[in-house]
């Protein structure tokens, strides 16, 4: 199922938690950070024009053993399964990265760290050509 198709399942009412491979938080929270993960989601991948008919995007919220939950969301090329990318909100890990927001480039195994996720929404409409072309569009 391709991202425009989860979108319209969502708006048809299945709850957000369909979007998560896995979850340590409450229902509720789940339902609020699949919500805010969506919206991001679409955001990023309009921004970059990525079609949205041609990735799947799935999420996870994870609990580290030293730090605070936080969630993942995962961009796939929806013909090969092969990732394209990992963008973390908010990271969650105690240490250097603690709570800024990572995107990591699956194909070319780089990782990028913004001040937190605002700062990475502003930048973000800067990398397209960038964007695009680490993911071989």
């Amino acid at each position: 199922m391709n991202f425009n198709e989860q979108i319209q399942q969502i708006e048809q009412g299945t709850p957000y938690k369909s979007m998560f491979c896995d979850w340590f938080c409450t229902r509720k929270q789940l339902e609020k950070q699949g919500k805010t993960n969506l919206s991001r989601t679409k955001y990023l991948l309009e921004t970059w024009g990525i079609d949205l008919g041609k990735v799947k995007v799935y999420f996870k919220n994870n609990f580290p053993v030293e730090g605070d939950l936080y969630d993942r969301i995962y961009i796939e090329n929806i013909d090969n399964q092969e990732q394209y990318m990992t963008v973390t909100p908010r990271y969650g890990h105690k240490g250097e990265n603690y709570t800024k927001c990572e995107v990591w480039f699956h194909t070319t195994n780089e990782e990028i760290y913004f001040d937190n996720w605002l700062t990475f929404k502003k930048k973000a409409s800067t990398m397209k050509e960038q964007v695009r072309e680490r993911l071989g569009l």
